[in-house]
């Protein structure tokens, strides 16, 4: 799924690594994957901590939960599908965030051991044409106009356009350069929301649940 919204403004790698932990426990190849498996691939710039719980498994294969308060912002169902959540905290966060990223925390007065993140996903098995993606980057201790004031530089930066509108009852930015599907993210505290669906409708439906 491409995210280009959130991947070169908050963590590409962060966002990668949220995508194939979630296809990876979800699809039916992941069920009869080897037990090495069972932590993200290394090309995705980090591994899970050993220890961290996971929200949602399939055999073989255990998602990162290392932030429930976290993943609890997040709805609990899509697609009228229980969602399965995975969540990174700043320590895990840290080996994967890009020099880019970096640089952006740093102009925040912040670093990647400040950043957890949050994903949430229909099961892909249960609902295969859902096409729903939520999540959320926390930066602790950064305010909601600082981490906004650095989203809009970065996008002038790179000549990205978005919309600004309003839907679900928030103010989002939509990223136009996503073609393929609808992508949308919000500010809220020290938090940037991101939602990703196939049209406006759904994307709508599903921003109306989230905090």
């Amino acid at each position: 799924m491409a995210r280009h919204l959130l991947e070169t403004r908050f963590a590409a790698a962060g966002l990668a690594l949220g995508a194939l932990v979630l296809a990876a426990a979800c699809s039916s190849s992941a069920a009869t994957a080897a037990p090495a498996a069972s932590s993200p691939p290394a090309s995705a710039g980090a591994q899970a901590s050993a220890g961290a719980q996971a929200s949602a498994a399939a055999p073989g294969f255990s998602l990162p939960s290392e932030d429930k308060d976290l993943e609890a912002l997040l709805p609990t169902a899509l697609c009228g599908q229980t969602t399965i959540k995975t969540s990174l905290s700043g320590a895990t966060f840290a080996a994967a965030a890009t020099p880019i990223f970096t640089a952006m925390l740093t102009s925040l007065g912040k670093t990647p051991a400040d950043v957890n993140l949050a994903f949430a996903s229909a099961d892909p098995t249960k609902a295969p044409t859902c096409g729903i993606t939520v999540g959320v980057f926390q930066i602790n201790g950064a305010s909601q106009d600082a981490i906004k004031t650095v989203f809009l530089a970065a996008s002038l930066q790179d000549e990205t356009t978005y919309t600004e509108s309003n839907l679900g009852g928030k103010d989002v930015f939509l990223d136009t350069s996503n073609t393929s599907n609808k992508s949308y993210a919000y500010f809220k505290g020290s938090g940037v929301f991101f939602v990703e669906a196939p049209n406006e409708a759904t994307a709508g439906t599903v921003l109306a649940q989230m905090p």
